[in-house]
């Protein structure tokens, strides 16, 4: 493989596109945790607390059930902040993707140029030597 220039280029952005692949699943596993800390505050915001009891434990369970429902509304934010951040990322993957694969092509094209300039410049050398072996033998 003909080296380029460009190689280094892609090198950098393709190490550009494998840390911006890491941030974004950490930003997944944290939207999934996210999601799953949603689901639990849901699951305890709707149990129901039994009607049997002192007055004080009724107080006391009422007391937990409302704390339970301020704790699934900042899980449902965190969650949603989560999957925005996530979904940040995921879009700056992608860009870094796109330009690293445009540095590769653009790399690979002019390996291509390099070596088919290459291949004209050995045609030519040998037609010359056949031009002069030919003058030779004619003369």
């Amino acid at each position: 493989m003909e080296p380029v220039r460009l190689d280094v280029v892609a090198k950098l952005k393709e190490r550009e596109e494998e840390r911006r692949l890491g941030v974004l699943a950490g930003a997944l596993s944290a939207a999934r945790e996210a999601a799953e800390a949603l689901a639990q505050a849901e699951a305890q915001a709707r149990r129901e607390h039994d009607p049997k009891g002192t007055a004080a434990q009724l107080l006391l369970e009422d007391a937990a059930q409302a704390r339970s429902v301020v704790v699934r509304e900042r899980a449902r934010e965190a969650a949603a902040k989560s999957a925005s951040v996530a979904q940040d990322a995921r879009a700056a993957w992608n860009e870094a993707r796109r330009s690293a694969e445009v540095v590769r092509r653009l790399a690979e094209v002019r390996r291509d140029e390099l070596v088919a300039a290459r291949e004209k410049k050995e045609q030519r050398a040998l037609d010359e030597l056949t031009l002069l072996r030919f003058s030779r033998s004619a003369g």
